[in-house]
């Protein structure tokens, strides 16, 4: 094992280590966890937590779940398409919709048939 196997950047370093057959290199990892600075996460975290707070309140006014949760799934098929190597559009999936009488089921964008 020699450092080159690793990438510059990988936290820790190669330390000669002894056994019954001989000695050998070892990678010793740096301590965990690593230091993370807070002040990076605070604000995002905060305002993904006002805007759940804000889908928590209207929620009960809109009186159907699937009427806030749907264009996520939207969201996730057209995402999954470009992983999959299908390159749905969001005007791919209404079309599909409405082809299907409306009936959308998550996946069948995408091309994942076992997805529903």
């Amino acid at each position: 094992m020699e450092r080159d196997d690793f990438e510059e950047t990988a936290p820790g370093e190669i330390v000669p280590t002894t056994t019954l057959k001989g000695t050998f290199s070892a990678f010793k990892p740096d301590p965990l966890p690593p230091t993370i600075s807070t002040d990076q996460l605070i604000t995002p975290l905060a305002e993904a937590t006002q805007a759940l707070g804000r889908l928590h309140g209207i929620g009960p006014r809109v009186g159907s779940r699937e009427i806030l949760i749907e264009p996520f799934f939207r969201k996730e098929a057209l995402e999954s398409s470009q992983i999959g190597g299908t390159h749905a559009t969001l005007s791919d999936i209404y079309a599909y919709e409405g082809w299907a009488g409306g009936a959308y089921r998550r996946g069948q964008a995408t091309g994942y048939p076992g997805r529903s």
